[in-house]
């Protein structure tokens, strides 16, 4: 039997309730090939098309493709309820990517740390953006935010690398980091100039990958028997979080993943791999 491809679509999943029933009821809608990976208050989603490779945005039953910035493909991880557009795309020759904003129908590129790529990742209300870019040195990529035409590198916890996937309102960012010596990979939020390691669950490694509007985090870590558990952080004074839920790695190469990436869950999302 020839083997199939399977190629995943696009879902869109709209929640509805009524006065009879309290359970929450959804519809899930097929926007067809592709990935969605942002979605803002207006219910406008964004991704990347497998028909095109190209960004896009599916708002009132249309799909609009956002081109590129001159290269083969491009990819939309973010949406602010302003409508800007934030993420990823090709330059002419496709040999680097750069972070991009789209608004007003045009694509601009955000530039880099001094290095050769670069991606954006999530925006908040003000438009702050949250990315990775290789600096001048290109050793390593680090976490930026960009706000006022500036792109600013966060740092890292002590190790070489770093990177941003998510920015709240109040302009509170998080991510991951390499620790003191590459020795471990931290979860962090950084807010006020200071990037905070919000260790892990007892194993070695933790990510953080969204900040809600009250300084609520979502993640995941590795345990101290090795296995992998969702995580949720929550600020003092604002409820318990519900015990995570442990899962299984995924363990498999992601079909788009266009740095052929491993295992971890978010690496290949954000570009560069470990």
């Amino acid at each position: 039997m020839k083997p199939r491809t399977l190629i995943p679509s696009v879902i869109l999943t709209t929640l509805a309730s009524t006065a009879l029933d309290a359970r929450a009821q959804y519809t899930a809608y097929d926007l067809g090939p592709g990935y969605a990976w942002g979605i803002n208050s207006a219910g406008t989603v964004v991704g990347v098309s497998s028909s095109t490779g190209h960004a896009f945005s599916y708002s009132g039953g249309v799909m609009t493709d956002h081109g590129t910035l001159g290269g083969t493909s491009s990819f939309a991880y973010g949406i602010n309820d302003a409508g800007i557009i934030v993420g990823s795309s090709d330059l002419s020759g496709d040999s680097y990517q750069h972070a991009f904003s789209y608004s007003g129908g045009h694509m601009t590129g955000l530039g880099t740390l001094g290095g050769s790529a670069s991606s954006a990742q999530g925006i908040n209300r003000a438009g702050t953006i949250a990315g990775w870019s290789y600096p001048a040195s290109g050793a390593a990529y680090r976490a930026f935010s960009y706000s006022g035409g500036y792109m600013t590198d966060l740092g890292t916890l002590g190790g070489t690398q770093s990177s941003t996937y998510g920015i709240n309102d109040a302009g509170t960012l998080v991510g991951w980091s390499w620790t003191s010596g590459n020795s471990a990979q931290h979860a962090f939020s950084y807010s006020g100039g200071a990037m905070t390691d919000l260790g892990t669950l007892g194993g070695g490694n933790s990510t953080a990958l969204g900040i809600n509007g009250v300084g609520t985090i979502i993640g995941w870590s590795y345990t101290a028997g090795g296995s992998t558990a969702r995580l949720q952080l929550q600020r003092r004074g604002h409820g318990r979080p519900r015990h995570p839920r442990r899962h299984t790695e995924p363990g498999q190469r992601h079909q788009r993943c266009r740095y052929d990436c491993g295992a971890e869950l978010d690496h290949w999302r954000s570009g560069p791999c470990l």
